[in-house]
Parts: structure tokens; sequence; C-alpha cells
């Protein structure tokens, strides 16, 4: 198994965001379609982040560290973990990027920063 975004992750105190559980089969990595009867996922610092057991949507509550496990419940101790940091930003800078009508990237133009 194995999770994406890869660990760690990074997020702003009261950012919520998914996951995506992949699995191996025939050697090709496949996601796993949520909610899924196989997994379960959980939080070791539910003061930090919170997760929805069934799908993994997670979300920031406060500042620090947790580690979010998907558990595969057919198969004793088969988990896969993903550290978590709640931070505060030094500088955060966003960037404006124009979209298509289809909503695809346009990728010959140049995103804007906001510094400038």
């Amino acid at each position: 198994m194995s999770l994406e975004p890869r660990s760690p992750v990074y997020v702003l105190m009261g950012a919520s965001f998914g996951y995506t559980l992949k699995v191996m089969r025939g050697n090709v990595p496949q996601a796993v379609h949520l909610p899924s009867s196989h997994h379960r996922w959980s939080v070791l610092n539910s003061s930090v982040a919170q997760v929805d057991s069934l799908i993994g949507l997670t979300k920031a509550l406060s500042l620090g560290v947790t580690t979010v496990v998907v558990e595969d419940t057919r198969v004793a101790g088969h988990i896969q973990g993903s550290s978590i940091n709640v931070v505060t930003p030094d500088t955060l800078i966003l960037y404006i990027s124009p979209w298509s009508m289809s909503g695809d990237l346009i990728t010959e133009s140049k995103p804007f920063p906001s510094s400038m």
C-alpha cells in the first residue's frame, strides 16, 4: 500500500485534504476506490488532526505533528502511515495561472506570484 500525497505532508491549520490509497496489483499501483470496506483510517494524535475512518479525508486542527494510518483489515498488521506537520508558514506566496475552458492548465503561459 502507498499513500499520496507522500509523507511528510505540511499543511496549515484548518486545511482539509484527501489521500489517495494505492495498492499493487500485478506490479502496477492502482488506486483504491473509497470508501473501502477493507481499509480503516485513523490518526495517532487527534488533537493535531482528524481523519474520516472510511475515506481518509483529513483536517488539520492545531499546530503539531501526527501520523495518519490506514490499515488493511484483511491482513493483521498491514498498515501504511503518513506524517502530517501542521505549521504556520514564514512566507506564503500564491500563484495565479490561466486555465482553459476545459479546466486544463495552459502550459505556455507563466504563472504570476502574489509578490509581484
